[in-house]
């Protein structure tokens, strides 16, 4: 990339990112809004709430997430595999940290959920009520959290070098943030449920915790792989094009 060109991508990703934003911030929130709303008017269970408006946000999300590639713009990719790293790293800052940095505060409100409490907490009581290592803070949950935030962190010296020109070593290092992203949640955060706790990680008191745990899950996933995939075809690409000069 020329200078000239990492001047237009900076410019299409900040056009990209606002629009990102908007949907997956602007959607979520009148989402969780009207959650609230219908809860307290129709005095509804707080837990039923949190799960629905969850659920309900998670569209929205998978929609904000994979938004640059539904567009026509010709840089779409590299646009999508740079938004993700940040979208994933503003999901750490606004939603992961604040339960960790928190933690007493959390655990207080995790074992106390009322109508009252639930217009500032929805935004977690959706997942931490289906997810029990959240809802009870555990030491494991601590764990996942900060391990999710340090390949987040690490994904930075991939957009480092992708804002500098040097494409070929930012897509090798997002390639592998993204593998370790998918190692994380299939081969330890999810298997920690199943072999260590048996299963007794996930609520059980209505089908909404399974849903709620399994989607949010998988669709990281599915984002990093689809990163995976295109980071890596684009060093393929960059490869076959210097052996063709």
């Amino acid at each position: 990339m020329n200078p000239g060109d990492i001047d237009i991508f900076k410019q299409n990703l900040f056009t990209m990112l606002r629009k990102q934003g908007l949907i997956i911030v602007g959607g979520i929130a009148t989402m969780l809004a009207a959650w609230v709303i219908a809860a307290n008017a129709l005095r509804l269970d707080v837990t039923f709430a949190s799960r629905s408006a969850l659920l309900g946000s998670a569209p929205i999300l998978l929609f904000g997430i994979f938004y640059p590639l539904l567009t026509s713009h010709q840089d779409k990719r590299r646009i999508f595999i740079v938004s993700w790293f940040l979208v994933a790293t503003f999901f750490n800052v606004v939603w992961e940290m604040p339960q960790v940095l928190f933690i007493d505060l959390f655990h207080e409100a995790n074992q106390n959920i009322s109508l009252e409490k639930l217009p500032y907490f929805i935004a977690w009581w959706g997942y931490t009520t289906s997810d029990l290592d959240y809802l009870n803070t555990t030491r494991y949950f601590i764990l996942a959290e900060v391990s999710f935030w340090i390949i987040n962190l690490l994904s930075f010296v991939g957009i480092y070098h992708i804002l500098r020109g040097h494409e070929l070593k930012a897509m090798l290092w997002f390639g592998a943030c993204a593998t370790m992203q998918i190692y994380n949640v299939i081969c330890i955060f999810i298997p920690h449920g199943i072999i260590v706790e048996q299963g007794r990680n996930i609520a059980r008191d209505s089908v909404l915790a399974d849903a709620a745990f399994w989607i949010m899950n998988l669709m990281w996933v599915l984002a990093s792989s689809a990163v995976l995939f295109l980071a890596y075809r684009r060093v393929f690409e960059l490869y076959k094009s210097r052996n063709n000069t």
